[in-house]
């Protein structure tokens, strides 16, 4: 438990001290920047021109020592959480005419893979001011391919935004954080990052969604939290009262089923030992079909403005498709959410295909994940090296869903179509992080196989090894080819 502290940052580079200057010569012990703005000292004398030029990265090289640690303001590292932090001051800015060095979010929360899977922790009334410029934010969390990660609460918090616009670091999708009273410091508005509704997929085996539950009480710890699932228009119960999870430093976390409903739904808790105290969430969830689709061109035609030529036909449920998409005319790190309406169709194929999915599910709620790219391949996606195709970008795609997807559609087949019939070897590990003989594939390898072109894997989009590096659980989200 963190609270009630005054963190003054003013992590400054020495006076005078500018980006690497190749006119310039620096002799042993002065000071430079490299251009993202990472501070250098000098090794040795005579430093010149552009051999000299600092690491692009944060390493040393035989000329510069990195003076540049990654360090945030509170770090709760290998989090497993029941974390409080509350009534916090942190202040991060440089003096007048410095640079902010080192200095990176304000708070970060990491968990520690999926051995020891994050767990809620709570975030209330801090204010984090930082310096506009830079990209890293006021509060980081991140699951660390924890796929049992549980939701967060930020809790009228006042936060600075970064220089993209963001106060939180978008969590990978195994969860949507509470997000309720947060405000922007320099503007007093509340800060809505992720949307009030959530599409949760009901698991088509199972017709169960399993929607995250967290929060905080005054309970004490080991009191045990139950909640049941309401009708949001008019509290009729969903689904009755179940044990969801038990107190631990003033939060609780955990999950409710929900069968699939035509109605937006919320949830009601209570200590179980309480009855009569109850308290509804804000938010609410429609338990329906969430699904993803992986290819390239073909399929991100129907996503793309560019070739958006037709009157889009007249949509006849405006609540039945929300389309989580990609930019990648503009820029393919830039996501949105559309709701599929008449006033905004996004482009004629969606409104033709709210109207089949209502043809076939009246009234059931669909989230469609575009994670289509023109022109690339798998290889592309997944190293890093290959600057065609971001995985990063697909993660910020799947990160604004706030949630899983029950399925992954995957057609991708033109680009690849040259494998053959060496397709399962040469793309096994992407897809489970194994060898096509079923021994492991260690990521940021090279794969080679037969005389399929090597190629590095960096990432994979299941890991059906040992579960820690997967883009995507497999208990929850299926694959169709």
């Amino acid at each position: 438990m963190v609270e009630d502290c005054a963190l003054i940052w003013t992590a400054n580079t020495p006076e005078g001290t500018a980006i690497y200057d190749q006119a310039q010569t620096y002799d042993t012990g002065a000071f430079a920047l490299n251009d993202s703005g990472h501070l250098f000292r000098a090794l040795v004398d005579g430093i010149t021109g552009a051999g000299g030029t600092p690491p692009a990265t944060k390493v040393d090289d035989a000329n510069w020592e990195l003076l540049d640690p990654h360090m945030d303001g509170i770090s709760v590292y290998a989090s497993q959480g029941g974390n409080s932090l509350s009534r916090n001051f942190i202040y991060m800015k440089p003096a007048e005419g410095r640079v902010l060095v080192g200095a990176n979010n304000g708070i970060r929360a990491v968990a520690d893979n999926s051995a020891n899977p994050m767990l809620s922790d709570v975030y209330q009334n801090n204010v984090i001011d930082r310096d506009r410029t830079v990209s890293s934010r006021s509060i980081q969390q991140s699951d660390n391919g924890s796929a049992n990660a549980a939701p967060s609460a930020f809790l009228d918090n006042w936060l600075s935004a970064h220089s993209g616009g963001q106060i939180l670091y978008p969590p990978s999708s195994t969860f949507t954080p509470v997000w309720v009273g947060n405000r922007n410091l320099d503007t007093g508005a509340v800060q809505n990052d992720h949307p009030a509704d959530v599409i949760v997929d009901r698991m088509s085996a199972f017709n169960q969604a399993h929607v995250p539950v967290s929060g905080v009480t005054d309970a004490a710890d080991g009191a045990v939290i139950e909640a049941r699932v309401l009708r949001a228009s008019d509290s009729a119960e969903i689904h009755t009262w179940a044990d969801v999870g038990t107190v631990s430093a003033g939060a609780f976390a955990g999950s409710v089923s929900a069968e699939i409903h035509t109605d937006k739904l919320t949830v009601e808790a209570r200590v179980k030992s309480v009855p009569a105290v109850t308290d509804t969430f804000t938010n609410g969830f429609h338990p329906g079909h969430v699904v993803a689709q992986i290819q390239q061109s073909e399929d991100a035609r129907m996503y793309a403005d560019a070739f958006n030529n037709t009157v889009p036909e007249t949509v006849l449920d405006e609540t039945n498709l929300l389309v989580v998409t990609a930019d990648e005319a503009v820029d393919a790190s830039l996501s949105s959410r559309v709701q599929i309406t008449n006033a905004t169709p996004h482009t004629a194929a969606m409104a033709a295909l709210s109207n089949e999915l209502n043809a076939i599910a009246p009234g059931e709620k669909w989230m469609v994940i575009d994670l289509a790219h023109s022109g690339t391949n798998r290889a592309d996606l997944v190293e890093d090296a290959d600057t065609d195709r971001s995985w990063a970008d697909m993660v910020t795609t799947l990160n604004l869903a706030g949630t899983h997807p029950g399925l992954v559609i995957d057609t991708w087949t033109a680009a690849d179509g040259a494998a053959g019939d060496k397709f399962r070897g040469a793309f096994f590990p992407v897809y489970s992080k194994l060898q096509e003989d079923g021994t492991p594939f260690v990521l940021g390898s090279t794969h080679a196989f037969s005389t399929f072109t090597p190629f590095v894997i960096d990432h994979c989009l299941w890991d059906l090894a040992d579960g820690t590096q997967g883009q995507f659980d497999a208990a929850r989200t299926k694959l169709m080819f």
